[in-house]
């Protein structure tokens, strides 16, 4: 297996997410994924390797247009409408 690890991942920390509809610390946080890299680590299941940045083409490949043009102004569009708690996908 193939595990891919970049310090980045310490900068994805939430401050809350829904789970049955409480709001609650959220699950995914640095620690967590230095666990999950110890563990990974520590069981031997393959190289350990950092994250690749992509082109902006090689992107466009995969996702659709208007779900990028969402996301590129997804988090200054949250703030203009006056949030300023983490922007937490809700279905």
């Amino acid at each position: 297996m193939q595990i891919i690890y970049s310090d980045r991942h310490r900068a994805h920390q939430g401050r809350v997410e829904h789970f049955h509809g409480t709001a609650v610390p959220c699950f995914e946080k640095p620690e967590r994924a230095e666990m999950v890299l110890a563990a990974l680590t520590a069981a031997g299941l393959g190289p350990v390797s950092g994250s690749e940045s992509f082109p902006l083409a090689a992107i466009e490949r995969v996702h659709a247009p208007r779900y990028l043009r969402f996301l590129k102004r997804a988090w200054q569009r949250w703030h203009e409408l006056g949030h300023d708690g983490d922007a937490i996908p809700d279905v």
